[in-house]
C-alpha cells in the first residue's frame, strides 16, 4: 500500500511513452524495459488523461505532465477549486479544466430518482468508509504519512448533495452550479442504478431534457 502511489504515477509515465513513441528505454524505480515498441499505435493523439487527486503530489505529476485532473464523487467543491489552484501555479497551459465525476439519476419525480440512486450509493458509502478505516489503521501501524481527509467524505448524505440525483429542474440547477464554481471541462456521469432498464431510461432523460439546457 505505501508504494501504491508511486507505482501508478511511474507506470503513468511509461504508459504515456510507450502509446506514442518508439524504441522505448525506461528505467524507473518500479518500471524499466530496453527498446519496446507497442502496436497498434493510438488513433486519437493524445489521448485524454486524467488524474483524481487532491494531493500536493500528485496535483505537481498532473501539472509537470499537463495531464487533466479529475473530482471524484467525494471530493467536495471547496476541496476541487484549492485542487485547481494549485494546478494553475504549477502549470497554466490550460489542461487543468477539470473533469467532474459525480453519482447521476434523473426521474420524473426528486423522490423517484432518490429512492432508486440510494442502495448504490449506500453500499459505495459503506465500502468506502470500510477501506478508509483500514488504510488509516495501515498508516498508523507503520507510522506512514496519515490520510488526509480534508474536504473528502463518503458520509451518505454528502454524497447525495454533491451528486447529481433529481428530477429534471434539479440535475439542471446542480450542473449549473458545478459549472458556475468550477472550471468545468467535462462531465462524468456516474449512473447510480441497479438497474440497467432505468440507467438507460435515466440517460436518455438527460440527453432530452437536461443536456441542451445546461
Amino acid at each position: 500500500m505505501s508504494e501504491s502511489r508511486p507505482r501508478m504515477l511511474e507506470a503513468m509515465v511509461l504508459i504515456h511513452k510507450l502509446l506514442y513513441d518508439t524504441d522505448v528505454s525506461f528505467h524507473g524505480e518500479y518500471y524499466g524495459c530496453d527498446r519496446l515498441t507497442i502496436y497498434p499505435k493510438p488513433l486519437q493523439q493524445p489521448i485524454p488523461v486524467y488524474v483524481a487527486t487532491g494531493d500536493d503530489d500528485g496535483i505537481a505529476f498532473a501539472a509537470q505532465n499537463s495531464f487533466g485532473l479529475m473530482g471524484g464523487p467525494p471530493f467536495s467543491l471547496e476541496r476541487l477549486k484549492k485542487t485547481v489552484t494549485k494546478y494553475r501555479e504549477l502549470n497554466s497551459s490550460g489542461s487543468e479544466d477539470l473533469m467532474l465525476a459525480r453519482f447521476f439519476c434523473v426521474a420524473k419525480t426528486y423522490d423517484e430518482a432518490l429512492s432508486e440512486a440510494l442502495p448504490f450509493i449506500r453500499q459505495f458509502s459503506m465500502k468506502m468508509k470500510a477501506n478508509t478505516n483500514q488504510v488509516m489503521q495501515n498508516t498508523l501501524n507503520r507510522n506512514q504519512k496519515p490520510f488526509d481527509r480534508t474536504n473528502i467524505c463518503f458520509d451518505e448524505d454528502f454524497l447525495i448533495e454533491n451528486s447529481i440525483i433529481g428530477d429534471v429542474a434539479t440535475c439542471r440547477d446542480k450542473i449549473k452550479k458545478f459549472q458556475d464554481e468550477l472550471n468545468l471541462g467535462t462531465l462524468a456521469l456516474k449512473p447510480s442504478s441497479s438497474d440497467l432498464q432505468k440507467n438507460l431510461e435515466s440517460l436518455t432523460r438527460y440527453n432530452q431534457e437536461v443536456r441542451n439546457y445546461v
